[in-house]
């Protein structure tokens, strides 16, 4: 089974990006299931750990505006709970309770404004497409089911 987790707050401007990105891959199999969560918090973990891959998708302060970026995500050695989750420790977490990590990749688009109550801006939605691809890329052809 395939999880993909766009998340963002669709109030904010660019950091609605994540759930946009994820709508936008238009994937619609049974074997893949897709997330729009505001922020990464500990309830995704068993989600998480049940999966054999998972796509995190968020906005980036660190990149210019509309640039994609993807990396494989390791999980954290040592995951502490808090408010928010980085998607490492979210990984690192479903190890430690669940003894199980799936193959994990964050999918990042630059952000320009986190403006309450705005659109994505231009360079930001203009890159959405391309992200979207990119996310169906990772997705294996054939999942494993998930176990019932």
């Amino acid at each position: 089974m395939t999880l993909v987790i766009g998340f963002g707050n669709p109030l904010r401007g660019d950091d609605a990006v994540g759930p946009s990105v994820a709508r936008a891959a238009e994937i619609e199999r049974s074997d893949v299931s897709v997330l729009t969560p505001h922020q990464l918090l500990p309830e995704l973990a068993p989600d998480i750990a049940a999966a054999d891959v998972v796509v995190f998708i968020d906005a980036a302060t660190d990149l210019p505006a509309g640039a994609v970026r993807c990396q494989m995500v390791a999980p954290s050695s040592s995951p502490r709970l808090d408010h928010m989750l980085s998607p490492a420790a979210l990984v690192g977490l479903g190890l430690a309770a669940f003894d199980r990590a799936p193959q994990a990749w964050l999918v990042e688009i630059g952000a320009e404004s986190f403006e309450l109550g705005h659109a994505l801006t231009p360079r930001v939605a203009s890159a959405v497409p391309r992200a979207a691809e990119l996310v169906r890329t990772l997705i294996p052809q054939l999942s494993r089911p998930r176990p019932t």
